[in-house]
This record gives C-alpha cells, structure tokens and sequence, in this order.
C-alpha cells in the first residue's frame, strides 16, 4: 500500500473486474434487461479506502464540492435533494413566480467519463504531483470479463470512465461533474450523482420560457464538451405554477423538443406539477396492498414477532422514504393509514374490525403521520445541531433574530406569514411549528439517538391516551 502510493502506481492485477450480470425483468435473451454487478479485489478496495480518506479530507478542507451536489457525501441524502427542490417550487409560488422545471436524463454518465478531462479536472481541483500520478495510474490500463454460468469471457479494456463497484468510483464523478452548475448563471441546480435537475422561476411566462431555452444550449454544450450523453427522448419538463396550465411555447434541447409533463420521477418520488402528491400516494398504496397481502397469506405459518419483522422489511420503508416530502398531503395520508391499520390486525391476529390504537402501542409502531412527525422532529434537532447540508443550513431563523427583546419565545423558530397552502405545507413552516411544540427537555437531548427514542415513546404514548 505504501509504495503504491509513495511510487503514484496501482498494480494491474488490482485493476480487473468480475462482471456478473443479473437479470431484472423482461426478455431473458435481450442484454439490455440485465444489469451488470462489477467485482473488484478485495485487497484494492483496502488502497482505495486509504485514498478516499485523505482525498475527502482534502475536498472537505477546501470546500470544493457544490452545495447543488447531494450524492455520495456525507449527512446528505436524496431526502435533502427532495425537500430542497420543494422548497425551491413552493417559495417561488408563494411570490407569484412560475417555475420550469427540467429533469435530465444522463445515459450511463459514470460508464463515458473520458480519463483525460477528469484528470485535467483533479489537477485544477489542486491534487497533482505523485497524488494525480496515482490516479493517472489507477484509471488506466483496467480490464474486465464477464462471468456467467462458470464460464469466463475474455479479458477486455476499459477506455473510459469511472470503476463500477468501486470507493473511488462514485466521488471522482461528482468530481467530474462539480462544474455543471457553473454552465449558467441563472439557472438553479439540484444534484444527486447523475441525477441532474435544473430550476428557473420567473413573474413573466415569456421571459421564463426565452430564458430556459437559451440557457439549456448552455447546458448542452457543457455536456457535449465534457463526452456525457444526454437522452433527450427520456428528459422532461414541468410547469409549477398556481395560475397559469400551459406554456407560450415550447422548450427544446438539441433542436428536439422536450415533453412537458404533469408528472415525473424525481429520486424514487413521483412528483405532480400542483405538489399534491396524488400519484404517489396511489402508487404507495398499490405496493403496499400487495406487500401487506404476502404478510396476510404467511400469518397462519408465523408468530406476531416474525411478522412484525416482515412489516418491517415490506412495509416500513416505502412509509419511510421521502415523507418528509409527501407526508404533509391531508387528507390522502388516510389511505395509508387505512392500509398500516389493515397490517397491524394481521400481525396481531386481530379481527379486520379490531380497534388498533391499542396494537399500534403493544408492537411500538407508528402511524404513518406520526412517522412524518418523528422525521420532522429529527430534521430540526439535526438543523439546531448543525448537521444538515450546506443548502438546508439557513432555512430557519429565531425570533431572536426580529426583535431584541428577552421574551420567552426569543429562542423558538420564527413562523413566516406565507400566502399559500403550497408553502405553508413545506419544510420552512411545519418544521419551526412542531419544534417549537416540543418540551425543552426533549429538545435538549444530548444526541439525535436519544432524541428520536425519546420522541417516538411520546408518540406511541398517544395511541395509549387514546385508548
């Protein structure tokens, strides 16, 4: 390890892969419905980690990430990109502003980095010398074979970019593409890896729309300047507005006009262009039916406690994943509460007309909108304790910070006078108001651990008072 890195060399036989495709749906004889799972060595995992940690160390010293990249780094998340992104639409409604919205679709970015542009890139990022050596040396000369079925295809080179299955691999892209956000000045970016999304807000729909296409040739020649590929077909639009359904115009990229949706994917989310979350809800609850049916067929075979743990693995996470998004939608979250309440008399073994406040508090589960308010309450302790990412970091402000005065409210979060529901359902309003009604000995917890144990006892308490 030492002289790998004293020498700026990685041995060769540290650079091949075992390529094992795995089927996921569709046609069994048509490739494209495989997806290829890269093996490396696990002794060059070891050097790669010795690296990662002083090259993240140097990128964190100097702060060179963007704070528009949320993929791969530390205390950030797809749920912070999400709950950024919401935060971008619903503040430009509530001013009156119309936003467009673009959803980019890179064709396997990390398979066509070309070596010489992202070394080009580490140089000027100041790792140079023996360091830019090193990884001179690390991308080239690499080699696959795949493995199927015990047989072994022949050994191919690897022309360009960044190794699959590998710890360098994923931060020396978001080093590649760390300078997307400078291909314009007045477009606002949200990053997650390859997953690229670009926002403009304007009062004037026309402005709006010259401006978007004027600025996306911007964009297209930084992609082509730097050998990515753009899937033009897949890439889509949306309008956020609260007064105005359709476009002056159309948007085009590449002399090829975009689709403007009414809904879209968004990191695993299904995003509406009136944030009503309908679709994902609905989504949510035919995954959820079907996974709630497998428990209900395995409950003559299993004890509550087992489950209780297939609750966990088929249910908990879909509840779980980007509510602090969707979690806020009213009246809609009674579906999936009508489905958690269908889930817990199965695992209890309870009749289908069983009350269920009582089995939520036996099992220690949570309804699904006190699950949004445990990841609320979460979000805020880590906002106070100064956790979150760079973009997150100055949504909330204290009262303390209006008024001089030492009143007994001077340190709670301050509660913006909003115009629309579209805001006043976000982060920048329900956060401050459940924190502020939370006890000051919980918010003084002196971990986030034991703030969320704390918090969820408090919340399961409920279900008793109810009963």
């Amino acid at each position: 390890m030492n002289l790998s890195i004293i020498n700026g060399v990685v041995p060769d036989k540290m650079k091949i892969a075992k390529v094992i495709p795995i089927y996921k749906k569709g046609d069994q004889l048509e490739l494209s419905n495989y997806r290829p799972i890269s093996l490396l060595s696990s002794i060059s995992k070891i050097l790669e980690k010795i690296i990662y940690k002083r090259t993240i160390k140097f990128i964190r010293s100097f702060n060179i990430l963007s704070d528009s990249q949320f993929g791969f780094r530390q205390k950030h998340s797809t749920s912070h990109a999400i709950l950024n992104f919401i935060n971008h639409v619903a503040t430009a409604i509530d001013d009156h502003l119309h936003t467009i919205g673009i959803f980019l679709d890179l064709s396997k970015a990390f398979d066509t980095i070309d070596h010489e542009i992202l070394l080009h890139k580490l140089s000027h990022y100041g790792i140079r010398g023996t360091a830019l050596d090193w990884f001179s040396s690390y991308l080239s000369g690499r080699q696959q074979f795949v493995s199927i079925n015990g047989h072994n295809s022949n050994y191919n080179k690897i022309a360009c970019g960044v190794p699959q299955g590998s710890l360098l691999g994923p931060l020396l892209f978001i080093l590649y593409i760390n300078d997307f956000q400078n291909s314009s000045d007045v477009l606002s970016f949200i990053l997650f890896a390859d997953d690229t999304s670009v926002f403009l807000s304007h009062k004037n729909p026309v402005t709006l729309l010259d401006t978007i296409n004027t600025e996306l040739k911007f964009i297209y020649e930084w992609i082509c300047c730097n050998k990515l590929s753009l899937n033009v077909q897949k890439t889509q639009c949306m309008l956020f507005s609260n007064s105005i359904s359709s476009l002056p115009g159309n948007i085009s990229l590449d002399n090829t006009l975009i689709n403007l949706a009414d809904s879209t994917k968004f990191l695993g989310l299904i995003i509406d262009n009136k944030l009503s979350w309908r679709e994902h809800i609905y989504n949510q609850c035919k995954l959820l039916s079907r996974n709630i049916g497998i428990i209900n067929k395995l409950k003559i075979m299993f004890p509550s406690d087992v489950l209780l743990n297939l609750y966990s693995t088929l249910v908990l996470p879909y509840l779980n994943y980007g509510i602090l998004a969707w979690g806020n939608s009213g009246i809609q979250l009674e579906r999936l509460l009508l489905l958690q309440k269908r889930a817990i008399r199965i695992i209890c073994h309870e009749s289908r007309l069983a009350h269920t406040d009582s089995l939520f508090n036996i099992k220690k589960v949570l309804k699904v909108h006190d699950i949004y308010n445990l990841r609320l309450g979460c979000l805020m302790y880590q906002f106070n304790t100064n956790e979150l990412p760079h973009a997150l970091s100055l949504l909330f402000t204290t009262n303390e910070s209006f008024h001089n005065y030492p009143t007994r409210q001077s340190s709670c979060f301050h509660l913006p006078l909003l115009r629309t529901v579209y805001k006043q359902k976000t982060l920048i309003y329900t956060g401050p108001f459940f924190w502020n009604s939370l006890d000051d000995s919980l918010k003084q917890s002196p971990s986030l651990i034991s703030f969320k144990r704390n918090l969820k006892t408090i919340l399961i308490d409920n279900y008793k008072n109810s009963m």
